[in-house]
């Protein structure tokens, strides 16, 4: 090849490519489908493919509780602090946990800058809290120390650092990671007196199961699994799936495309394949500490 059609083929070349860039922005939605219907994804996984997943657990010297999570490009931080407390009159058997969101630090994907931070951090809190208290993976009367009078109230703080889909998937995954490693000092307390003591002996709360939450988009009829965030703003619906064994425990869809019957089956099959790796994997790093 001459110089000038090396020169050539280069120019026409990086044409072709500035084109196909201006065409995503234009057509996103067109690009997007171009993909799906040769069987691909954006970032050229299958339909069914999950992104790679990584827990590092007990991050934080200053936390009775933590991790850090990345699935795909977002990462999740999760530190747990705990201070003692009156129990709430409805549940005076039982400590309770206040999930605590700050995204005031994330870096949102390039697709995502537009996102409002505030309302993510706000829907995650209240997402966080049902998934938590309703999967019952930790036993709050275990955080009881003095029926009526005296509880531990554990504070979860979650700090988004980059979010790129999955923030659901990898904030609860956060969370179930450190709660694996959270540990907390013996206390006595004297009804009489009123005297409360803190020993220096710790103990690890046991937890019954590790909740998993699995992420699906819709579109154009096709579920794709574990979607970027282009991919959730982009699809028609996007629900979620929280399981343990063979047991549907949440179910949150968004968007008002229906899914089918059959759509569902193969989603809750491959979400509880799911949920049985993730615990297998939290499962070996607790017993590698």
């Amino acid at each position: 090849m001459t110089f000038k059609k090396c020169i050539l083929f280069i120019y026409q070349l990086v044409k072709d490519l500035v084109m196909a860039e201006q065409h995503k922005l234009i057509y996103p939605i067109k690009h997007f489908r171009d993909f799906l219907e040769n069987d691909i994804r954006l970032d050229g996984r299958s339909f069914d493919k999950y992104r790679p997943i990584g827990v590092n657990i007990e991050s934080f010297q200053h936390s009775l509780g933590s991790s850090a999570t990345k699935i795909g490009n977002s990462n999740i931080l999760c530190g747990i602090r705990a201070e003692l407390a009156k129990p709430r009159a409805s549940t005076p058997l039982a400590g309770y946990i206040v999930p605590n969101v700050d995204m005031s630090f994330t870096s949102f994907s390039k697709s995502a800058a537009t996102s409002n931070n505030q309302n993510v951090a706000e829907i995650l809190e209240c997402f966080i809290y049902r998934i938590l208290n309703e999967s019952h993976c930790l036993k709050l009367e275990d955080l009881c120390i003095h029926p009526g009078k005296l509880v531990w109230c554990l504070y979860i703080d979650i700090i988004g650092l980059e979010v790129d889909g999955g923030v659901f998937d990898a904030s609860i995954l956060a969370c179930a990671s450190a709660l694996s490693t959270l540990k907390l000092p013996k206390v006595t307390y004297d009804e009489k007196s009123g005297k409360i003591e803190i020993g220096e002996e710790m103990k690890e709360l046991h937890l019954d199961i590790f909740p998993v939450v699995s992420t699906y988009s819709i579109f154009d009829n096709v579920v794709l699994v574990d979607p970027t965030y282009r991919e959730e703003s982009i699809s028609n619906a996007v629900f979620h799936l929280g399981v343990h064994e063979d047991t549907v425990g949440l179910f949150h869809k968004s968007g008002g495309v229906p899914i089918s019957v059959k759509e569902i089956q193969h989603s809750i099959k491959n979400a509880v394949k799911r949920e049985q790796e993730i615990s297998s994997l939290l499962r070996s790093l607790k017993s590698n500490k």
